[in-house]
């Protein structure tokens, strides 16, 4: 079988990898360079959606992810405990009902709320007055390690790579599309399939006078995943990712490609908020999220020898891996089952 796989992200990395080590002849094709966009360019943290429906693909791609870290490699340091997300607030309740939540629909992440003084013992550089939650997830990692490694991984298992600066033409038995916010215009040139848009953020990398252990965001924006899709405005939220020594400041969510150094900036006020001791920017990057209709990925196939996987928001390094897995086992043959919320074909194409 010859499968063409359009886009080199993290998603069109591992479902090439998985589809060559199954013995399809797999072309890996990518306008730019692998993980150019969100897969290369995000804050840096492998967490769980806190989403049900996407909780069984978050482990499943915790498990590849260690499969990527075996002995004799070093090519994804994801070998030891979550580091822990902390999320927070200056005011207890939203906390409370984040955690409530939580407790009751994935009470294995263990949410823990933290008082001021609490907070303060755990991570001494946050600002006074605030509110914490600390639950059982997130890893931070270099942004683009993880897609790295899977398009070696394929490469390794005989997939092709092409794409600029050359032109290329494929003639595939099957296409797959993953070419994240990208995907409709590739699936449907003519522009009337879009369950796929892009938000934009920005992170600043900044110097901090004591990066924290953990990784941490404002109370708020696991919900974003549902805002955005809906097409709804979403405001600058602080986050912090910490990993080899860069700490990336975000986050921030505009449809258009945004001023990096302006978004910047605010990022850093907002910051202060939140955190002591953020000093100045030492270099921005932008990506595009693609960010569904729905806030959930389109998972399987939209017409014959046609399939998708993208639309993973915010989450793709964090679930992408676990979807390629299964757009691969549907392309391959083999007998495997997506949920209904991520079949792809629930986004009919005309």
């Amino acid at each position: 079988m010859d499968v063409a796989v359009i886009g080199g992200g993290i998603v069109g990395a591992a479902a090439a990898a998985f589809l060559a080590e199954a013995g399809a002849e797999v072309t890996l094709a990518e306008q730019t360079e692998i993980g150019a966009g969100a897969s290369g360019r995000n804050s840096g943290a492998v967490q769980h959606p806190f989403d049900p429906v996407l909780a069984s693909l978050h482990e499943e791609t915790v498990a590849i992810y260690r499969e990527l870290d075996a002995p004799g490699t070093d090519a994804f340091p994801l070998d030891r405990p979550p580091d822990g997300l902390i999320s927070l607030a200056p005011d207890p309740a939203l906390l409370e009902a984040f955690a409530e939540d939580v407790r009751r629909e994935l009470p294995e992440l263990d949410a823990q709320l933290l008082a001021p003084a609490e907070l303060a013992e755990l991570e001494p550089g946050i600002a006074d007055g605030m509110h914490g939650c600390r639950t059982e997830t997130a890893w931070a990692v270099p942004p683009a390690a993880a897609t790295q490694a899977l398009a070696d991984r394929a490469g390794a298992a005989g997939a092709r790579f092409a794409g600029w600066p050359e032109s290329f033409e494929l003639d595939a038995a099957v296409t797959l599309v993953t070419a994240g916010p990208w995907t409709p215009g590739v699936v449907d040139p003519t522009g009337r399939w879009t369950p796929i848009e892009p938000v934009w953020g920005v992170v600043a990398d900044v110097e901090l006078e004591q990066p924290p252990r953990h990784v941490l965001e404002e109370a708020g924006i696991p919900d974003l995943a549902d805002a955005l899709g809906a097409g709804e405005a979403a405001p600058q939220l602080f986050s912090l990712v910490s990993a080899d020594g860069r700490h990336g400041l975000g986050s921030s969510f505009t449809s258009e490609q945004p001023d990096e150094g302006s978004i910047a900036r605010a990022l850093v006020e907002r910051g202060k908020r939140f955190l002591r001791g953020i000093g100045p920017v030492r270099a921005t990057r932008a990506c595009a999220r693609p960010v569904s209709a729905d806030g959930r990925p389109l998972i399987g196939r939209l017409a014959e020898s046609l399939y998708v996987c993208a639309g993973h928001g915010p989450w793709g390094i964090s679930i992408g891996p676990a979807s390629a897995r299964l757009v691969a086992d549907l392309i391959l043959g083999r007998e495997t089952a997506v949920a209904p919320e991520l079949d792809a074909a629930r986004f009919r194409l005309t």
